[in-house]
């Protein structure tokens, strides 16, 4: 486990001269305002390595490759210089996870009449998807949600529907 002590410590904790009972007085818990939590890079997880990469980047942008679920958090930058030292606001990251059909809207056969729901299911990050169901290739007033309902059916609503999900920045008919 390791020590965490304040900078008002840290001479008592280096300094030989102190028994270790005495030095066991400083093990206490550490005040959790006084904290910060950083992602590192796995870099820290060798002992060989000795250097600046250890504690993060250290230019103006950060790349991830092959990004992950667990890559989602909030970013800052710290700069420093002998002036000082600022940290940038929060950037969050969320990561989405891509839309797999489960459920396909079905072909119906129905009587006039009748009332009539076409459905599409998805899984993913549904909250990031918009729906568009059409007749016939023309958008449906109102009809943006996984399901469309016709109340009565009649031959005016006979025809081909399709769905449209639409995520941001790209789009992909059903």
């Amino acid at each position: 486990m390791p020590v965490i002590l304040g900078a008002e410590h840290y001479s008592w904790w280096l300094e030989p001269k102190f028994e270790p009972e005495f030095l066991k007085t400083l093990l206490r818990p550490f005040p959790a305002n006084l904290m910060d939590c950083r992602q590192v890079s796995s870099v820290v997880n060798n002992a060989r390595n000795d250097g600046p990469e250890c504690i993060g980047q250290s230019s103006d942008r950060v790349t991830i490759t092959n990004v992950s679920n667990s890559d989602a958090a909030n970013y800052t930058v710290i700069v420093n210089n002998a002036v000082g030292i600022i940290t940038s606001f929060d950037a969050t990251l969320t990561v989405i996870d891509p839309p797999v059909i489960t459920a396909q809207p079905a072909n119906l056969l129905v009587l006039a009449g009748t009332n009539l729901v076409f459905g599409v299911s998805l899984t993913g990050s549904a909250s990031f998807f918009n729906y568009q169901w059409q007749l016939n290739g023309t958008s449906l007033p109102n009809a943006t949600t996984s399901s469309y309902t016709i109340p009565s059916v009649g031959t005016n609503d006979a025809g081909n529907y399709s769905v449209w999900r639409a995520k941001p920045r790209t789009s992909g008919r059903t």
